[in-house]
């Protein structure tokens, strides 16, 4: 079997990580937003490596143009940690993480940001979704049956990891959320436009083996 192509636009490598499964309830209705403590080289390849604690992301973006998909979009990746028994974040979201480290301070680059608002666009014309922040606020930590109503009734958000996990930070008080709307604006208005980026693909061999809308503010 070969390997898959790079979903949606803008990645730059497709490297398949270990630690991502088919599962009949999936479901893709958000996003959702981490950073890393490192480097792009450093963050793909820990994320995809084989451990005893499972952990990847559908995508990791660096800071200058590099962008690696990790696992298919279609396939639940174990990024957003928190589960409440039957509602598992993960099987819902696609999740993005977002190089930096603490000499950065935690900061992001221009091209972070144009990259999200480009791919989640990408993704919510493919399955038909929105892009708005639940109830205008994507970072505040609310209680399970508040995201359950999300999770299996909404068409679409975008939230950091904080949003669903309390002891996580990520994406952070220096992620400029009204920054990711304005490029989400750009976009839409057709103010800039997309240059293709060539795409490199990990060795086969790696796979085989592991294998087995517009911007709303809306109301509970």
């Amino acid at each position: 079997m070969s390997i898959w192509e790079a979903q949606g636009p803008g990645v730059t490598l497709v490297k398949p990580c270990v630690d991502a499964e088919k599962d009949p309830r999936r479901k893709i209705v958000g996003f959702i937003i981490h950073y890393t403590d490192g480097n792009f080289d450093g963050d793909v390849d820990w994320l995809t490596k084989q451990d005893d604690v499972p952990v990847s992301a559908h995508y990791v973006i660096g800071r200058d143009g590099q962008v690696a998909q990790l696992c298919r979009i279609e396939r639940v990746a174990y990024h957003a940690g928190m589960s409440w028994g039957d509602l598992n974040p993960n099987i819902y979201t696609i999740g993005y993480e977002l190089c930096s480290n603490a000499k950065q301070e935690y900061k992001f680059t221009d091209f972070q940001y144009r990259f999200l608002a480009e791919h989640i666009l990408w993704v919510c014309k493919k399955y038909n979704l929105i892009y708005r922040y639940p109830d205008g606020d994507p970072k505040s930590t609310r209680n399970k049956a508040y995201w359950k109503e999300w999770f299996l009734h909404s068409d679409g958000f975008i939230i950091g990891h904080s949003a669903v996990n309390p002891h996580k930070p990520d994406p952070g008080v220096f992620f400029d959320w009204d920054k990711l709307l304005q490029m989400f604006q750009q976009r839409e208005s057709g103010s800039e436009t997309r240059q293709p980026a060539a795409v490199a693909i990990e060795p086969k061999t790696f796979w085989k083996k592991f294998l087995p809308k517009k911007l709303l503010t809306s109301k509970k």
